[in-house]
């Protein structure tokens, strides 16, 4: 499809002949007229083309509304990945190439058998939703299949033409069924929370479907005969989520291509594409070494974190041994009492002045944010716990506790607010060697007004925060397991959180390199990647958030308990240890040696500094501690010149420096600094 530059109504859909190629091969349109088409479909035949008609124009260039920006009173729409924006498509056009007649239907999502013998689509009557089937011959009969008041979407044949797989809300949650267009009857398929989604037939006996939300979805594969289900994509890891955005199949239903986030890193633009090979089958020795892999990556992540439990591991169990399920659940049953908390309504307030008064029962002196310049009034809640040995340096832990506009927010985000205010408790007699900013933001349902407010505050105020723990979403586990997702910007607060897991919870962490639709942005923009959080989202988003069913009975106390112990112990060790080191520079002397050198570090207890130093991928790693924040040490070879750059080379071998701080509990630096 394209368009005209004096066409501003209305694109066409072309076609072109691509064998044999010539240079006389052009495009024809073989569509006119106003309108914006879309989605143009080819029925198997020749005879017929299908396309839908929008009211958007699918080439124009998207403009974040001011909505998206945080500019108003209402929360940012979602947005979806893809070429061009989703528009509902409430019509489609049936054009029969043989008669030269169009003819459109009310309707969307239309599906074509494989035999180009009928078309399957969505239609309306008053309230109720139709599945309907249109016999594609010259009567073009319209029969209904299926008639009800729930949503239905996505209707997609099998490869016999005898069956259609489609979406049906239930309790507002998608689940996948099958029509039997020949027994007229219909079986259910999928049966959990996770929204299932978008049914592909590869064979008539094995089934396609996308779990999950558009942020992190995943696609499984269904067989019809057994039951059995089985992850299709994966990235061969215990802990980091991948997330799949894009499906394309094979004609014969052999393979898959997939955009996905393989290494789970969703901060940076790029996405992999990747082949997905449905007859190939792994060997027991390629099984192997995948188990190997992982368990020595799961090792290793166990022993590195034993760096930080174990200098703590007392002052934390003592701490932890006082958390109160019953406690937390009042704070939460509290906040929820107030409905929606979202800035345009009562509960809002109300939750201002809960919050602020329980921070100042356990002795706090507390701060009220008042957000400028917004069409509602409301305000932040920060309280800080001075620090014992480094008063002068910060760390933030915060939660929004704002609801949307339609429900009272049980999970999104009382959940993390109460872990907010029960670790404030906890706390408040047991100071911390660096201060802890404890943060209530309001308004991240409308653009994250609170966290951008906070964020000007302390840079006007010239706070040094070295580090932030954001948590959104923590209470809601699909089945008796203890899950959730470590959400960071930074992979040393990454594995220090997972450490807090391993010595002092029940929980188990996944990972994700993701800060997107969370107060983490505004975090991010103004400290840095210095930046992580906790959060059921986006590999275990709870399908009743953002609705009236985001109550407390959704939320699974046991978990919220495990995960505020999680979080004391994340706190106590990111603030009672060393800050990344600043400034490492390093430079190959013409003697053959290098000299590093970096900014000392702000903390008062640092003991010493570990320099690690490996020439090549596989060289042997050079060890050293310094009193001082300079080292000169012997490269094994002489390098080419004197060079500063990410990875220094020395005879054409990479040469990684990495330089960290060791405070006088033992404790390092919780993320070290590459030598530039």
């Amino acid at each position: 499809m394209g368009g005209k530059s004096d066409e501003l109504d209305a694109n066409q859909v072309y076609e072109m002949t691509i064998a044999p190629v010539s240079n006389e091969t052009k495009p024809k349109p073989i569509t006119s007229g106003p309108g914006f088409k879309i989605n143009p479909l080819a029925v198997p035949g020749g005879r017929f083309l299908i396309y839908q008609n929008s009211s958007a124009d699918p080439f124009a260039r998207r403009v974040l509304t001011s909505r998206a920006q945080g500019q108003t009173s209402e929360p940012p729409r979602p947005t979806f990945s893809g070429q061009f924006p989703r528009q509902p498509a409430r019509s489609f056009t049936l054009l029969d190439l043989k008669k030269g007649e169009v003819k459109t239907f009310e309707g969307g999502s239309p599906a074509v058998s494989p035999q180009g013998d009928s078309l399957a689509f969505i239609g309306q009557e008053g309230h109720d939703n139709l599945l309907n089937l249109i016999k594609l011959d010259d009567s073009l009969n319209i029969t209904t299949l299926k008639k009800t008041a729930a949503p239905l979407a996505y209707p997609s044949y099998s490869p016999d033409g005898r069956q259609l797989a489609f979406e049906i809300s239930i309790d507002g949650n998608n689940e996948i069924y099958l029509f039997d267009l020949e027994n007229k009857n219909e079986r259910r398929i999928t049966r959990e929370l996770q929204p299932d989604r978008q049914p592909h037939f590869l064979s008539t006996k094995k089934l396609v479907a996308i779990k999950g939300e558009p942020r992190h979805s995943r696609s499984y594969l269904y067989d019809l005969s057994t039951g059995k289900t089985r992850r299709i994509f994966h990235n061969e890891s215990i802990r980091t989520i991948a997330p799949e955005y894009e499906w394309a199949y094979h004609p014969a239903g052999k393979a898959m291509v997939i955009v996905a986030d393989y290494d789970g890193d969703t901060i940076s633009p790029e996405r992999g594409v990747y082949w997905v090979d449905l007859t190939a089958k792994v060997s027991r020795e390629e099984l192997g070494q995948r188990i190997k892999k992982q368990y020595e990556a799961e090792t290793s992540l166990r022993a590195r974190a034993q760096e930080f439990i174990k200098p703590l591991e007392k002052p934390i169990r003592e701490v932890i041994a006082s958390v109160s399920r019953r406690r937390l659940y009042e704070y939460q049953k509290n906040l929820f009492d107030f409905d929606s908390k979202h800035v345009t309504q009562p509960g809002n307030l109300k939750a201002i002045e809960y919050i602020q008064k329980t921070f100042e029962s356990f002795g706090y002196q507390t701060e009220l944010q008042w957000i400028p310049d917004r069409p509602n009034k409301t305000a932040n809640v920060v309280a800080v716990l001075k620090g014992t040995e480094n008063p002068d340096l910060y760390y933030v832990l915060s939660s929004h506790f704002d609801s949307n506009a339609r429900g009272p927010g049980a999970d999104d985000n009382s959940s993390a607010t109460a872990v907010l205010l029960e670790t404030a408790r906890l706390l408040a007699k047991r100071p911390l060697p660096s201060s802890l900013i404890l943060a209530a933001f309001t308004g991240e349902e409308s653009g994250f007004w609170g966290s951008r407010e906070f964020v000007r505050l302390a840079q006007e105020r010239k706070l040094r925060v070295l580090g932030a723990i954001n948590n959104d979403m923590i209470g809601w586990t699909e089945d008796h397991r203890l899950d959730n997702t470590i959400r960071y910007a930074n992979a040393g607060l990454r594995d220090l959180m997972h450490a807090a897991s391993i010595g002092f919870s029940r929980m188990v962490t996944y990972d994700s390199h993701y800060i997107r639709a969370t107060d983490a942005v505004p975090l991010y923009e103004a400290f840095g990647n210095v930046v992580a959080g906790l959060g059921s989202y986006p590999v275990l988003g709870n399908p009743y958030y953002h609705t009236a069913l985001d109550r407390l009975e959704v939320v699974n106390q046991e978990l919220i308990e495990e995960a505020t112990k999680f979080m004391i112990a994340s706190v106590m060790m990111m603030t009672s240890s060393p800050s990344p080191v600043r400034d490492v520079k390093a430079t190959f002397n013409p003697d053959g040696t290098a000299t590093i050198t970096w900014s000392p570090n702000p903390e008062k207890n640092i003991a010493y500094y570990e320099v690690v130093c490996q020439v090549g991928e596989k060289g042997p790693l050079i060890k050293k501690t310094v009193k001082g924040t300079r080292l000169t040490l012997k490269i094994d070879s002489a390098p080419q010149a004197s060079v500063s750059q990410p990875e220094l080379t020395s005879k054409g071998a990479a040469v990684k420096v990495f330089v960290r701080a060791v405070n006088r509990l033992g404790l390092p630096s919780w993320d070290h600094q590459l030598g530039t």
